[in-house]
């Protein structure tokens, strides 16, 4: 049997509108007198009577669970190919943290770049699909337990409630997906970024980001502060921001801008080349322990909003000890190499 990108959506395709049962009867039907929302699906029993994961899991959340069903049934039932193409070395596959981890350790775990048989994971890595299709703006997927059934969906690329994306060994000449480039780094330890292009009635994590930044600067985002809505206060702030490092004052956040804000000895160079229309590459310096300056406060003070504690010291621009465990329990939250390191995929991931 083929185990190709595409045979693997034929699969997931083919069980769109399966229906979860209230009780642990009339499992191989996609819908039943007793459809309901008891978490009883074929796809917990199959995968329990071939002896996958540390327990039945029949009766608990299934997103997980039908995505490592597709896989079981794309490698003909044999479960350690399948679990060998979604890198599971362990038995706890029925959890999405455990499989964001699992592919985190193959090193085939990203926040960008999507692909089409990708294993998509979202929130604090609390549900989880499989990549569709990808255009510029989207990202359509399959997923059980949506609304206890398995259904597509479809997101913006910029969405916040997606986390990253798994990448699958698929066989060779089996329409393998495509891996990620490396962001470019330099000799003086500067990255490129991939970050969100924002504007006046944005909202979302980047937003707040670039508020948080704002507002350690010393500019003023209006009353409700850091809401994680671009509105009229914080275009007027970005603006002020804008004039005062000499910039165009458009109050739109690019790429210049961006920098600028992550950095304290910012001059002004040419800007990087959009990658579509609401994101654009940022250079930004990678820090570590023992690193000062601006980009570390930038760093601590977006590490602190989002409930890392830096230390008794809090921001104060210098990467110690406590900023140190502080971005390692980031990194483990959010499936990074957990090295303490604020490299490209660490900023990528606390901006946006």
């Amino acid at each position: 049997m083929s185990k190709s990108v595409e045979k693997l959506l034929e699969i997931a395709r083919g069980e769109i509108g399966y229906h979860e049962k209230a009780t642990n009867t009339n499992l191989d039907q996609k819908t039943a007198s007793n459809d309901g929302n008891g978490n009883y699906t074929k796809y917990a029993r199959d995968l329990n009577n071939a002896g996958y994961y540390n327990g039945n899991k029949n009766g608990y959340d299934w997103c997980d669970v039908f995505v490592d069903w597709c896989f079981w049934m794309l490698c003909g039932k044999n479960k350690k190919e399948a679990e060998n193409m979604e890198c599971q070395t362990g038995e706890l596959g029925a959890g999405c943290t455990w499989s964001a981890q699992y592919y985190q350790q193959a090193g085939r775990y990203y926040t960008r770049d999507p692909q089409p048989g990708d294993q998509i994971f979202f929130g604090d890595f609390d549900h989880t699909g499989i990549v569709e299709s990808v255009t510029e703006d989207t990202i359509t997927t399959i997923e059980g337990n949506t609304s206890s059934q398995v259904a597509r969906r479809t997101y913006s690329r910029c969405d916040s409630w997606i986390t990253g994306f798994g990448r699958p060994r698929f066989e060779e000449g089996g329409e393998e997906p495509v891996m990620p480039e490396q962001p470019d780094t330099n000799d003086e330890g500067w990255c490129e970024v991939d970050v969100q292009t924002i504007g006046a009635g944005d909202t979302g994590y980047a937003v707040e980001s670039a508020q948080v930044l704002l507002e350690r600067r010393g500019y003023s985002c209006g009353g409700t502060g850091v809401d994680g809505d671009f509105g009229t206060d914080t275009e007027a702030a970005v603006k002020q921001f804008q004039l005062d490092q000499d910039l165009s004052a458009d109050g739109i956040i690019g790429p210049d801008t961006w920098t600028a804000l992550c950095r304290s000895d910012y001059t002004k160079k040419e800007s990087t080349t959009d990658s579509g229309k609401e994101w654009c590459d940022v250079k930004i310096e990678m820090i570590s322990k023992g690193s000062k300056g601006n980009a570390v406060r930038s760093a601590q003070a977006l590490l602190e909003e989002y409930g890392y504690s830096c230390g008794s010291a809090g921001v104060d621009g210098d990467f110690g000890t406590g900023t140190e465990d502080a971005v390692k329990k980031f990194q483990q939250k959010n499936g990074l190499s957990v090295d303490g390191i604020v490299g490209p995929d660490t900023w990528e991931r606390l901006i946006n």
